[in-house]
């Protein structure tokens, strides 16, 4: 309840508390704080100046927001639930890796799909699943989750590899793993150059080497997925195809940083001809790995 001594007023709002001098009577302005707060205020007291009146307003927007925030991302996640599991069991029926139904489930539910669909009947205009205005694919909480989640994956995974399986079949999924990069790399780079008609530009365009890097990728959340469902995460082919998909997710991250590299220092020094002396190419790739490593 609102507490008075003298000509000071302080109202609790939420776990705020807004302090004010008593000022003119604009009865009016009264019983719009009255409103906003939701409280019973004798008309006998004194008006609060109006900057507690939007203090009070902000306070109550900003608890709203948050709530609302809440029910959609709870809303979200049992939506996500369902579709994972549906997509899960029609992809095992057919005999493929459940995560491939997980996958084709987001896709369909996505904000470029299904969950961009406006919505306004249910106060979601844009949408369940909207676009983040801040280069992510979808609300910085629902990210946020499913950062935390796949953290959750791998810590999962790395409690079912037997570590001296690992370390024994290491050096095999090495080899493994650096002959995929470079044999993806090489793949991705000469198809840029066949199919977007880029052989006047040569092996070091940007588009070249972006198609390139993007080929080396892989996921190990979605190889750790597939093994674990089959119950081979501890069999050597499983510790093998695990390791292999590690380095090459640590090769992939190398893969890009000299691409992007590479890019920067050709367009600077020779003005857009993106062609460098293979002594200078080597030293920039060597200062990049480096500074990767370290």
């Amino acid at each position: 309840m609102i507490s008075v001594r003298g000509d000071v007023f302080t109202i609790p709002i939420r776990d705020e508390h807004i302090t004010f001098t008593s000022g003119e009577d604009r009865l009016s302005a009264f019983h719009e704080l009255e409103r906003i707060t939701d409280m019973d205020i004798p008309e006998t007291a004194e008006v609060p100046v109006q900057a507690a009146i939007s203090a009070a307003a902000a306070l109550n927007r900003n608890g709203d927001t948050l709530s609302r925030h809440m029910v959609i991302l709870v809303i979200q996640l049992a939506v996500i639930i369902f579709a994972v599991r549906v997509g899960g069991s029609l992809l095992r029926r057919l005999n493929l890796p459940s995560v491939l139904g997980e996958l084709l489930s987001g896709i369909v539910i996505g904000p470029y799909l299904l969950g961009g669909i406006p919505l306004p009947a249910l106060g979601l205009p844009q949408g369940l699943f909207p676009k983040a205005p801040v280069g992510i694919a979808v609300s910085p909480e629902l990210y946020g989750f499913a950062t935390v989640a796949s953290l959750i994956l791998l810590f999962v995974v790395g409690l079912e590899t037997d570590f001296r399986q690992f370390i024994k079949y290491s050096v095999a999924g090495t080899v493994i793993g650096l002959g995929g990069v470079v044999v993806s790399f090489l793949a991705g780079n000469f198809s840029a150059i066949l199919f977007l008609g880029k052989s006047e530009m040569g092996f070091f365009h940007p588009s070249c080497l972006f198609l390139a890097t993007i080929s080396t990728a892989t996921s190990v959340g979605i190889t750790a997925r597939i093994l674990s469902e089959r119950k081979r995460m501890d069999s050597p082919e499983g510790v093998t195809i695990l390791a292999s998909a590690i380095i090459d997710d640590i090769l992939g991250i190398i893969v890009l940083g000299i691409s992007i590299t590479l890019i920067d220092v050709m367009a600077i020094r020779n003005g857009g001809a993106f062609t460098l002396p293979w002594s200078e190419l080597i030293l920039v790739s060597g200062k990049t790995l480096l500074a990767c490593l370290a």
